[in-house]
């Protein structure tokens, strides 16, 4: 297996499929407007993974100095489990090795009608080196928990980032 990646922006061919996982993978209120994912901007990167010619994932990851915040990734559903997640981590580490990865991802220890999909989850990004930073955030009833590579992150840091993100995409986004 080889994957390439490809850089998604406003005039990307193909963004049909990549904007079909997106829906499928997250659920509404934890998505970013479609339009707003595909703003330019200098400190996101949005790239979609295939292999040879098929559509195979996406990630999406936001920059504010020398943390990157993995905010979106997804395999799609007929292809999990067959390694590209893993392949595709292996990548995005390699991208960002001179920096603070991090993501936020369902507290596993919340009681959950998706309690065994989380678990699986975190024991997957625990496996690819990622380390529980203890930080955490509750949106509504959604308990999310920031795992980091890299460096640890601070509950300050986090509070910065959701800041920044609150700014760019929804401040200052005409409806």
């Amino acid at each position: 297996m080889h994957l390439t990646k490809e850089r998604l922006t406003p005039l990307s061919a193909g963004t049909d499929k990549v904007r079909a996982l997106y829906e499928e993978a997250f659920p509404e209120n934890e998505r970013i407007r479609w339009k707003h994912l595909l703003t330019d901007l200098n400190n996101v990167d949005f790239y979609a993974y295939y292999d040879e010619d098929r559509f195979v994932g996406l990630t999406y990851a936001y920059r504010k100095g020398n943390i990157v915040w993995w905010f979106y990734f997804a395999v799609c559903k007929e292809l999990r489990g067959k390694g590209y997640g893993t392949e595709i981590i292996q990548q995005i580490v390699q991208q960002y090795k001179d920096d603070v990865l991090m993501m936020d991802i369902e507290d596993p220890k919340q009681v959950a009608d998706n309690s065994a999909q989380r678990n699986q989850r975190y024991n997957f990004y625990k496996r690819m080196g990622f380390d529980d930073t203890e930080a955490a955030k509750t949106f509504d009833d959604l308990r999310m928990i920031i795992l980091s590579k890299g460096g640890n992150i601070s509950q300050a840091n986090y509070e910065m980032m959701l800041d920044e993100i609150w700014k760019v995409y929804f401040l200052n986004k005409v409806k």
